[in-house]
């Protein structure tokens, strides 16, 4: 987030940003807002299974977490039933 887009006093913006898909996964930077924090981090899905790997620092709520790991699997999921291109970017909110 920069300094136009301040984290949210309630809710949650997450914003995804496409680093590389290769044979095994897509990599993703995750930047997650929540209560006046920001969390920076690391996404990648398993293009075998849709397992989703979330590292967040500082650490995003339970829920949070959770909801960005859904966001992933959907991604995932509509990939596999139609083969487009990785989405760029996938900015959520969460209220």
């Amino acid at each position: 987030m920069t300094a136009e887009r301040p984290a949210p006093r309630s809710g949650a913006r997450v914003e995804l940003t496409l680093r590389g898909v290769d044979d095994r996964e897509a990599r993703y930077s995750a930047t997650a807002a929540f209560s006046g924090t920001q969390a920076i981090g690391d996404a990648s899905v398993s293009l075998a299974d849709g397992a989703v790997s979330l590292s967040l620092s500082p650490p995003a709520p339970d829920a949070l977490h959770a909801f960005v790991v859904a966001v992933l699997r959907r991604a995932w999921a509509s990939r596999r039933e139609d083969p487009a291109p990785w989405p760029s970017r996938i900015t959520r909110w969460r209220g």
